[in-house]
C-alpha cells in the first residue's frame, strides 16, 4: 500500500470521527432542547392529541398527559385514553406513549410505541379448534378487530399481563402469572413477540408469532435455553405433572392455518428430568403411591401434523438415558383418522411405560400397573393398522419382557415371543428362552423357568380372558403341564381363574418354593417348612375354578382341588414331637385347607393309619388322627421324645414297657401364637406286655388294658397285671386325670400278693422277708403331690392296706400271727422313705410313727395296745405300751442278728408274760434306757429281777446282774414262744459278756450262784468261764464258739462235782431217787450251733463218770429208768425183782459206778459201764440211738449173796442229765455168782423197750466173761 493511500485513509477516518462527534453534539443539543420543551408540551395536551389523531386516523382524546424524557425519547403517560367518536369509541384507559426519536428513524421501526400494563389475557380454543386471544385493549367494545384501530399507534406493548390458556378439547386450563407482549400490525401481517414467565423467579420463555391476519395462517416458535422445569410447574400441571428436577433446552415450531394448529415440530434436550404425577396412584392396601419418573437425559425430535382430518405422529429421534442405559424409541410413526396405522421398527417400553404412568389421561388401574410393574421390553417390527371403529389387526415381536413384582403381585422377566392380535384378542407364541418368575410377597425365591406353549387373549363380554390350552412349565427340579384361563371382568375386581395342571415328580425341597407367603399364615408356613423334612411328591394334580375375590373359596364359593402322593417321606408334624419316617401320604388341598391320609413310622412305631389336615389356613389348626402299633419300649421312647416328657418325664424315664402296644392318637395343634385350641389325647392298648418302674422297683408282667393320655397327663385304667406271677389290677393317673387337684400323679395296685412281693420294693424293709409268709389281699396306693412353681415338690406317699388274712408272721411275740388270723395293717410312707415320716397301724396291737433312713437305724415311736404313737424321736426307737406276751429271747436273738435296722432308745413295756431263755415270766416289766455311754435293761417280774448293761464301748462288753433268775423246768411249754436256740450268724460279732446271778434256778434245780465270762475271738467267741456254785452241785465249763464252714460250732469241756449224787439229783428236781454217792463227771465234745444248741443227739465227744458209794431208793418204774436215753432199766428192775427177789426187794446199794460213753453221729456207745453193789454187779454195753430213740444194749447181772437187786426197779423213768444218769447206772456193777448170772438184751424204742433174757448161769465157752477185772464176791 502506497504512502498516499495511507494518508488518505487516515484523513478519512479523522473526518468521519469528527462528523460523528458533531452529529452526537447536535443530537445532544436537540435532546436537551426537547427536554426543556416537555413542560410546555404537558401544558398543551391538545397538540399531543391532535398529533396522535393525525397518526391514528381517528380522533384521540385523553384527560391528562404527563411527559418525561427517556433514553429512547419522550414518553407520555396518558390517562383515560380514547380513540374514535360516538359508538365506535375505544376506551383504552391509562397508557404510555413512547416517541422513539432514534429507532423510529430506522426503516421498519415504528416511531411511536403504545404500552399498556397489567392486562388479563386469555388464549382459548373453541369447539372448532380455533384459537382466540381475549383481553386486548378495547376488544370487548367493538365489533371489529381492535388491532385495526390500534395499528396507528405503531407498536403495541403489553407488560406484566396475566395469561390464561384454555382448551376443553385438550383438557387444558392453565394460568401464567406474567407475559410481556409486543405486537406490530402491518395491514395484513401480524407480528408478535412475547416473554412468558411461569413465576416471578423463573427465566422467561420466548415466543414469536408471524401470521397473516386475513387467513390466520402463520408460524409460531416457542423455546428457551436452560429452562428450569420446576419453574414451569404450572405449565406441566395442566397435563397432571409436577417437575421435581430438570433443565431443558427446547424449541417448538407450530404451523397455523385458519387459527388452527396443523403441525407441531419439537426439538428438545432435557437433563436430570424428574417428574411426578399430580394424581397419586391408589394401591390395593389403601395407600396413595406417588407416580414418578426420572431420566438422566431425554433427547427428542418429533413432529405432529394434521392432514385431511387425520393426525400423524413422527418421532424420528427419541433417546432416553437412565444411568448407562439409553433407550431408543426413534422411528415411531403413527397415523390416526378413519384408518389408523402405527409402525415402529424397535421400541423400548421402559421409559414409555414410566411416562405413561404419570398421565392422568389413562385409567388409574393401568397407570398403577405401569408404575408398579415398571414394564421393560423391546418391541420389534411393531405394526398396527385398521379402522377406528372397525376391524384392526397388528403384530409385533417382544423380547425381554420384564414386569417387576410389586405389592402382592408377582413379576416376570425374560419373556419373549411373537404376538398377533386384532380387535377381538391376541395370541402370544412363547419362545423357549429362560424366564424368571419373581413373587417376593408370595414365593420365597425366584423361579428359573422355561415355557413352551401359546397364550391367548380374547374378549369375554365386558372383560377379557387370558388362557392357554397347553402350557408346559419346566423349572429344573419341577415341571408341570397346565390348562389355564384367567378372566378379567372389567369391573376392577380380581379375575376369575380356571386351571388344571399335572405335576411331574418333585421333592419336598421343591415344594417349599411354592408356599404362598402372603396368603398363608406365617405360622403355617413355618410348620410346613419344619414338617416336610424330606420326601418325594408324585401324582400331583391341581384344579382351580372360581372368582379370585372369593379365594380361598370358603363355603364352596369356588373349586380348589390339589392332590398329590408323598412317598418315603420324613414328616415332623410338630417341632416338639419326633419326625415320622417312611411316610406314604395322600394329600388333598381344598382351598381353605388340606387333608392327608397315609401310613408310616414314628420313633420305631409303625403308623398303620394317619389322617387329618388343616381345615382353614386362616385358623391354622392342624388335626391328626394316628393309629400306630409297636413295642412298648418304642412307645416309651416316643413319649420321652415328645412334649409330654417336659411335664411327665420323671414318670416316663423311670418306667419301661415291653411287649406289643397299639396307639390311637388325636392331635389338635394350633400353628399360630394362640395355643388355646391345642389338644393331644389318645389311648394305648397293651396286651401281654411288661411294665416296670425303677423308682418303686415294680415289674409287672402279662399287662393288658388301656391307657389314656393327653398333653395334660395320662391314665392307665384298670390294667390287668402280674407282679411276681401274682395277678393284680393297676391304675396310674397323672396330671389332669388325677381327681385330687393337689396331686400330680396317683397309682394304685390291688391284688392278692405275698408279702415279700411288696417288701422287695423297699430296701429298708428287706429284713422282714424271713418273718412273713403266705398271701393276702393288698391295696397299695402312691400319691405324688403337685409341686408349686419354683419350689421342691413334697415326696410321694405310699399307702398300703391289708387284713393279712392268709399271711403268717413269725416274728417274736407279740408280732406273731397265724395265717388264718386277721390283723388289719395300714402303712403310709414317703417315697423314697428317707424323705418323710412313716406311719404304721396293726389293728389294735401296734401303732408306729417313725423315720427310715437308708443305711441308718430306724427312728420313731412304737405304741403297743391303746393310745397313739408319739412323734418320732431325734434318735433311736422308743417302745411303749402293754402286751399280752413278749418273747424277749426271740427279740434278743432277733436283735443280735442285726434285724430290723433299729437302735433302741428306750423301752417301757408291761408284759403279762415274758419269755426269756425258753422260760416264761409272768407280769414282767421291761425297761430299756439308752444313756450317753451305755444301754441298760431292767427286768422285774415273777421269777426274774435284774439288769443288763450294754456299753457303747464294745471292748467293755455286756454286763448282767441278776438278784434272781428262776427258770421254769425245761418241760414247761410256753404258748407262742420261739425256740431259744435262734442261730447267730457270726459269734465274732458278740461283745464280751460278764454275767452274774445270785440265785439261779432251773425248774426245781437250785444252781445257786452263777457266773459267765466270754472273750471275742477273730473267728468266734471263747467262753473263759461258766461256773455255778451250790451246796449240792458245782458246774464248771470252758470252750469256744466259732465260725465253721456251715454256720457255727461249739467246742467245750464240762466238769460236774457233787458230794452226794442224791442231793445233786434233788437240786435238779429228781428228789427221792438216789441217796449218797459222791460224784465226779467230765464231758468233752463239740456240736453244731451255739452253746445253747447242746444236744446229745448232735454231740461228738465222750463222757467219763465216777460215782462213789450210794444207794438207789425204791422207785416206781418209768421215773428215772431212762437217764438221758443212755440206757433203760425200767424193765430190768422189774425182771430182777422177779428173778432175784431175795436180793432186790428192798432197793439197791452200790459201792461205786463207773463208765465211759462215746458220742458220734447221733449214737452213744459204752463198753465198760459197771455198777458194783453189795448184792450184785451189773455190766452194761451196747449202743443207744439218740436221734431215732432206740436201744441195742447188753445187760449182764451177776448177783451176790445179800444183794438187794429189787431196788433197781426204783431207777425207772425221768431225765436227769447225761452225767447223773451214768453215775446212777454205775452203782450196779457188782458181780453175782456165776451160778446166778443172767444176761439181758434190751431193744426197741425208748418209750416201749423190749427186754429179753439171752443167757442164764455161767457163761458158755467163748462167751464174754462178765467179771473182767471185778472183785470177787463171797
Amino acid at each position: 500500500m502506497t504512502t498516499t493511500l495511507r494518508r488518505r485513509i487516515r484523513h478519512t477516518r479523522r473526518w468521519l470521527g469528527y462528523g460523528v462527534l458533531v452529529l452526537l453534539i447536535l443530537v445532544a443539543l436537540l435532546v436537551g432542547v426537547a427536554n426543556q420543551m416537555l413542560p410546555l408540551v404537558e401544558r398543551n395536551p391538545e397538540k399531543i392529541a391532535a398529533w396522535l389523531s393525525e397518526r391514528v386516523g381517528e380522533p384521540v382524546r385523553f384527560s391528562h398527559a404527563h411527559a418525561e424524557w427517556t433514553r429512547r425519547g419522550p414518553r407520555f403517560i396518558l390517562d383515560d385514553l380514547r380513540v374514535g367518536d360516538g359508538a365506535k369509541t375505544l376506551n383504552i384507559g391509562r397508557a404510555e406513549l413512547l416517541v422513539a426519536i432514534y429507532s423510529g428513524l430506522l426503516p421498519d421501526h415504528p416511531l411511536t410505541e403504545l404500552k399498556v400494563r397489567e392486562l388479563s389475557l386469555t388464549l382459548v380454543q373453541d369447539a372448532d379448534r380455533r384459537w382466540h386471544v381475549l383481553g386486548l385493549p378495547a376488544q370487548d367494545q367493538t365489533q371489529g378487530d381492535p388491532l385495526d384501530r390500534l395499528q396507528g399507534f405503531g407498536e403495541l406493548q403489553i407488560e406484566k399481563a396475566r395469561l390464561s390458556v384454555r382448551s376443553p378439547q385438550l383438557k387444558l386450563d392453565m394460568a401464567l402469572p406474567r407475559v410481556d407482549l409486543r405486537l406490530r400490525v402491518d395491514d395484513k401481517r401480524l407480528r408478535a413477540g412475547a416473554s412468558v414467565w411461569s413465576n416471578t423467579l423463573s427465566a422467561p420463555m420466548s415466543v414469536v408469532l408471524d401470521m397473516q391476519r386475513k387467513r390466520f395462517d402463520g408460524v409460531l416458535w416457542a423455546g428457551g435455553d436452560d429452562l428450569v422445569l420446576t419453574h414451569w410447574a404450572p405449565l406441566l400441571a395442566q397435563v397432571g405433572l409436577v417437575p421435581r428436577d430438570g433443565q431443558a433446552q427446547a424449541n417448538l415450531w407450530a404451523k397455523l392455518h385458519d387459527q388452527r394448529i396443523d403441525e407441531v415440530t419439537l426439538a428438545a434436550d432435557l437433563q436430570h428430568l424428574s417428574l411426578e404425577s399430580m394424581d397419586p396412584l391408589p394401591t390395593s392396601d389403601g395407600r396413595l403411591l406417588p407416580a414418578t419418573a426420572s431420566f438422566d437425559r431425554l433427547q427428542t425430535m418429533a413432529r405432529w401434523s394434521l392432514i385431511g382430518g387425520a393426525w400423524r405422529l413422527q418421532i424420528p429421534e427419541l433417546d432416553v438415558t437412565q444411568g448407562k442405559n439409553t433407550a431408543h424409541l426413534g422411528g415411531l410413526q403413527a397415523q390416526v383418522g378413519e384408518r389408523f396405522v402405527v409402525q415402529a421398527k424397535e421400541l423400548d417400553l421402559s421409559p414409555l411405560s414410566a411416562l405413561l404412568s404419570l398421565s392422568d389421561r389413562l385409567p388409574r388401574s393401568l397407570r398403577t400397573f405401569l408404575a408398579q410393574s415398571q414394564p421393560q421390553a423391546v418391541l420389534h417390527e411393531v405394526s398396527v393398522q385398521g379402522r377406528r371403529n372397525g376391524q384392526w389387526h397388528g403384530s409385533l415381536r417382544i423380547d425381554g419382557l420384564t414386569l417387576k413384582p410389586h405389592g402382592t403381585k408377582p413379576g416376570v422377566s425374560g419373556l419373549a415371543g411373537r404376538v398377533e392380535f386384532d380387535e377381538r384378542g391376541g395370541v402370544l407364541r412363547l419362545d423357549s428362552t429362560p424366564v424368571k418368575f419373581e413373587w417376593p410377597a408370595g414365593l420365597r425365591q425366584t423361579l428359573d423357568l422355561k415355557l413352551a406353549g401359546t397364550l391367548a387373549l380374547w374378549r369375554n363380554g365386558p372383560g377379557w380372558t387370558l388362557g392357554s390350552e397347553q402350557l408346559h412349565i419346566d423349572g429344573g427340579d419341577f415341571a408341570f403341564d397346565t390348562r389355564v384361563q384367567v378372566g378379567f371382568q372389567g369391573d376392577g375386581s380380581l379375575p376369575t381363574l380356571d386351571l388344571s395342571a399335572a405335576l411331574a415328580p418333585s421333592s419336598f425341597a421343591t415344594a417349599k418354593k411354592f408356599w404362598i407367603m402372603h396368603k398363608m399364615p406365617a405360622t403355617t408356613v413355618k410348620w410346613l417348612d419344619q414338617a416336610l423334612v424330606q420326601g418325594e411328591v408324585v401324582n400331583g394334580r391341581i384344579a382351580i375354578g372360581g372368582d379370585l375375590d372369593d379365594w380361598p373359596f370358603a363355603n364352596h364359593a369356588g373349586t380348589f382341588d390339589a392332590r398329590a402322593t408323598i412317598r418315603n417321606a420324613t414328616v415332623k408334624f410338630n417341632e416338639q414331637w419326633p419326625a415320622a419316617q417312611n411316610m406314604n401320604l395322600d394329600l388333598a388341598f381344598d382351598g381353605p385347607g388340606f387333608t392327608l391320609e397315609g401310613t408310616g413310622d414314628i420313633q420305631g412305631n409303625h403308623v398303620s393309619h394317619v389322617s387329618g389336615g388343616i381345615a382353614s389356613f386362616h385358623d391354622s389348626l392342624l388335626t391328626l388322627d394316628i393309629a400306630a402299633t409297636g413295642s412298648g419300649e418304642k412307645l416309651r421312647e416316643l413319649m420321652i421324645a415328645s412334649p409330654i416328657n417336659d411335664t411327665y418325664g420323671e414318670h416316663l424315664k423311670a418306667a419301661t414297657i415291653a411287649g406289643r402296644a397299639e396307639v390311637a392318637l388325636r392331635m389338635d395343634l394350633p400353628l399360630g401364637h394362640d395355643h388355646s385350641g391345642k389338644r393331644i389325647e389318645g389311648t394305648v392298648d397293651l396286651s401281654d406286655a411288661r411294665l416296670a418302674d425303677s423308682r418303686w422297683n415294680l415289674r409287672f408282667s402279662r399287662v393288658s388294658g388301656r391307657t389314656r393320655f393327653s398333653d395334660h397327663g395320662f391314665s392307665a385304667d384298670e390294667l390287668k397285671v402280674h407282679l411276681d406271677d401274682q395277678p393284680g389290677v393297676f391304675n396310674l393317673k397323672v396330671g389332669a386325670f388325677v381327681d385330687d387337684p393337689r396331686l400330680a400323679a396317683q397309682a394304685t395296685l390291688d391284688g392278692r400278693f405275698t408279702a415279700p412281693t411288696l417288701i422287695d420294693r423297699t430296701d429298708n424293709l428287706a429284713w422282714l422277708k424271713p418273718w412273713i409268709s403266705g398271701q393276702s389281699t393288698w391295696k397299695a396306693r402312691v400319691d405324688i403331690p403337685a409341686g408349686e412353681k419354683g419350689k421342691t415338690a413334697p415326696p410321694a406317699q405310699l399307702h398300703l392296706a391289708t387284713d393279712l388274712v392268709g399271711s403268717a408272721l413269725s416274728l417274736p411275740a407279740p408280732l406273731n400271727k397265724a395265717a388264718d388270723v386277721a390283723l388289719p395293717l395300714e402303712l403310709q410312707t414317703p417315697l423314697p422313705v428317707e424323705q418323710g415320716e412313716v406311719t404304721l397301724r396293726l389293728g389294735e396291737l401296734l401303732r408306729y410313727r417313725g423315720v427310715l433312713r437308708k443305711d441308718a437305724p430306724m427312728l420313731g415311736s412304737l405304741q403297743f395296745g391303746g393310745g397313739a404313737a408319739a412323734p418320732p424321736r431325734v434318735a433311736g426307737l422308743s417302745v411303749r405300751g402293754d402286751v399280752p406276751l413278749l418273747d424277749a429271747t426271740g427279740w434278743i436273738a432277733f436283735s443280735s442278728k442285726g434285724e430290723g435296722g433299729a437302735v433302741l432308745h428306750d423301752i417301757d413295756i408291761q408284759a403279762k408274760q415274758l419269755n426269756l431263755i425258753d422260760r416264761a415270766f409272768a407280769d414282767t416289766h421291761l425297761q430299756l434306757d439308752h444313756g450317753a455311754a451305755n444301754t441298760q435293761i431292767r427286768l422285774k417280774g415273777t421269777g426274774i429281777d435284774g439288769t443288763i448293761d450294754i456299753s457303747d464301748d464294745a471292748a467293755r462288753g455286756v454286763q448282767g446282774r441278776f438278784a434272781l433268775l428262776h427258770l421254769a423246768a425245761a418241760s414247761t411249754t410256753t404258748p407262742g414262744a420261739l425256740p431259744a436256740t435262734i442261730e447267730v450268724d457270726d459269734p465274732a460279732k458278740l461283745p464280751p459278756l460278764r454275767f452274774s446271778v445270785a440265785d439261779l434256778r432251773m425248774g426245781d434245780a437250785q444252781l445257786g450262784q452263777a457266773e459267765l465270762q466270754t472273750t471275742p475271738l477273730p473267728n468266734g467267741l471263747r467262753v473263759d468261764k461258766f461256773q455255778t456254785r451250790a451246796r449240792t452241785l458245782n458246774l464248771s465249763a470252758a470252750g469256744e464258739w466259732v465260725r465253721a464252714e456251715r454256720g457255727t460250732r461249739s467246742n467245750f469241756r464240762l466238769e460236774f462235782t457233787a458230794n452226794s449224787l442224791g442231793q445233786m439229783l434233788d437240786a435238779l428236781g429228781f428228789a427221792g431217787m438216789v441217796s449218797g454217792g459222791k460224784t465226779r463227771a467230765t464231758l468233752t465234745g463239740s456240736w453244731p450251733g451255739s452253746p445253747g444248741a447242746f444236744s446229745l443227739a448232735t454231740l461228738s465227744g465222750s463222757l467219763k463218770a465216777d460215782v462213789g458209794e450210794g444207794r438207789l431208793l425204791d422207785v416206781e418204774p418209768g421215773g428215772s429208768g431212762r437217764i438221758l436215753g443212755l440206757l433203760s432199766l425200767a424193765e430190768i428192775p422189774r425182771r430182777l425183782s422177779l428173778d432175784f427177789s431175795d436180793f432186790f426187794s428192798k432197793g439197791f446199794s452200790f459201792n461205786e459206778a463207773k463208765g465211759d460213753f462215746v458220742f458220734n453221729e447221733g449214737k452213744a456207745r459204752t463198753d465198760n459201764l459197771r455198777i458194783d453193789g453189795p448184792a450184785a454187779e451189773i455190766r452194761v454195753s451196747g449202743t443207744t440211738g439218740l436221734r431215732d430213740q432206740t436201744y441195742d444194749q447188753r445187760v449182764e447181772v451177776l448177783p451176790k449173796a445179800g444183794g438187794v437187786l429189787p431196788a433197781i426197779g426204783m431207777l425207772a423213768g425221768g431225765p436227769a442229765g447225761a452225767a447223773v444218769g451214768a453215775m446212777a447206772q454205775a452203782v450196779l456193777q457188782k458181780p453175782l455168782k456165776q451160778t446166778t448170772r443172767v444176761v439181758y438184751h434190751i431193744t426197741g424204742s425208748w418209750k416201749e423197750p423190749k427186754v429179753v433174757v439171752t443167757e442164764r448161769g455161767p457163761p458158755r465157752a467163748g462167751s464174754i466173761v462178765g467179771d473182767r477185772g471185778s472183785p470177787s464176791g463171797p
